[in-house]
C-alpha cells in the first residue's frame, strides 16, 4: 500500500465518521423536540378540555393558570403556571418543565357581561440548544 492509498482511506474514514457523528446528534435534538412538542399538545389538550367543561360565568377554578409571561426565572415558579412532567427515558429522570398561561376577557369567570368569551391558551417551553422560549399557543371562544 502506498501512502497515497493510505491518506485516502484516511481521509475517507474521517469523512464517514463525521457524517455519523453529525446525523446521531441531529436524530438526538429531533427527537428531544418532538417529545417536549408532543408533551406541550398534550398539556394544551387537557387546559382546553378543562376551559369546555367550565361553567359559563362561574369563578375560575385554582388549577387555571394565572395571565403571566414567563420571565427570566419562570422555571422557579409553582403550579399552575409551570407544570412539570415527569419522563424517564432509558431509566434515567428527564426534566420536562411547561409554562402555562391563560388569557380571557372575562366573561367566562363572571367578571363580563358578554354572552361570549375568547380564550387564549399559551404553552411554552426551553428547547434544548435554542435561547428563545417555544410557544403553542390555541384560541377557542366560549359561549354562554
Amino acid at each position: 500500500m502506498s501512502l497515497v492509498e493510505i491518506v485516502l482511506a484516511a481521509f475517507i474514514f474521517a469523512v464517514a465518521s463525521t457524517i455519523l457523528f453529525r446525523a446521531f446528534t441531529a436524530n438526538k435534538k429531533l427527537s428531544v423536540q418532538n417529545r417536549d412538542r408532543t408533551a406541550a399538545q398534550l398539556l394544551m389538550s387537557n387546559l382546553l378540555e378543562e376551559i369546555k367543561a367550565h361553567p359559563f360565568g362561574f369563578p375560575a377554578p385554582q388549577t387555571w393558570p394565572p395571565d403571566n409571561e414567563p420571565g427570566d426565572d419562570w422555571q422557579s415558579a409553582g403550579f399552575p403556571e409551570v407544570q412539570s412532567i415527569p419522563a424517564y427515558i432509558e431509566g434515567k429522570p428527564q426534566q420536562m418543565l411547561f409554562h402555562r398561561r391563560l388569557s380571557y376577557e372575562g366573561s367566562l369567570v363572571g367578571k363580563g357581561k358578554n354572552y361570549y368569551d375568547t380564550v387564549t391558551a399559551t404553552i411554552s417551553w426551553k428547547d434544548p440548544g435554542h435561547p428563545a422560549l417555544k410557544k403553542l399557543q390555541a384560541q377557542l371562544t366560549v359561549r354562554k
